[in-house]
């Protein structure tokens, strides 16, 4: 059993059917004793807190919808233990990956990443294009090889984090943020492949926008 206290962080917005299923298979996949769950309800107008609700997990209440980065933010800043893991609530990753990031950072890297691959990850020919091209500028701005610049699925020091909280996205350009504050300042950051399924409802992300801003702050 690992000695390691784990908070995990999960940011919703409208998952009420995704929501229930994800903290039931968490809830049983990991002890008690050295894990917390925290759910930040980033202002959904559906039942997503009613749902989450039913389980023994701690939930954060944005009074308005005020972006990803910044839920992550807050359940960051109430964690209790010293190593964060984030995931999605829409079912994309899955939980049991999750356990081969913990079993590559208890190495010792500052960091661990779910390299996402399969189907879903790779979605339509403008996404694959454009993905291409905005992992080479990103590896160009860092010197390193980046797998997976933005993936939702990862393991960090809360200290090493929250370093960086005046520079990190309040919106999705946080994971790319939090990548690059970590490589461009020679922390290890690490890639394990992690499958990625079909989310549960609908996306919230807009693809174009959220591309160009991250292309912005990479610049």
């Amino acid at each position: 059993m690992s000695i390691f206290k784990y908070s995990l962080v999960i940011p919703v917005y409208n998952e009420e059917k995704a929501i229930g299923p994800i903290l039931e298979e968490i809830l049983s996949f990991f002890p008690k004793e050295n894990f917390e769950v925290i759910v930040v309800n980033d202002g959904s107008t559906d039942n997503t807190a009613r749902e989450v609700h039913k389980y023994p997990v701690q939930l954060v209440q944005n009074i308005k919808n005020s972006g990803y980065g910044y839920s992550l933010k807050q359940g960051i800043k109430i964690a209790s233990h010293p190593h964060i893991i984030i995931t999605d609530g829409d079912g994309s990753y899955p939980i049991s990956g999750i356990t081969m990031l913990l079993n590559e950072y208890e190495k010792g890297y500052d960091m661990v990443v779910g390299a996402r691959r399969g189907k879903h990850y790779r979605g339509s020919f403008l996404k694959s294009v454009s993905r291409f091209f905005f992992r080479l500028i990103s590896e160009f701005a860092t010197g390193q090889k980046i797998p997976d610049i933005n993936s939702g699925c990862r393991v960090f020091r809360k200290d090493l984090v929250k370093q960086f909280f005046h520079i990190l996205s309040s919106g999705f350009s946080f994971t790319t943020t939090i990548t690059l504050a970590f490589m461009l300042n020679t922390y290890s950051v690490q890639y394990i492949p992690i499958d990625y399924h079909k989310r549960t409802g609908t996306s919230k992300v807009r693809y174009m926008r959220d591309i160009l801003r991250s292309l912005q702050l990479i610049v």
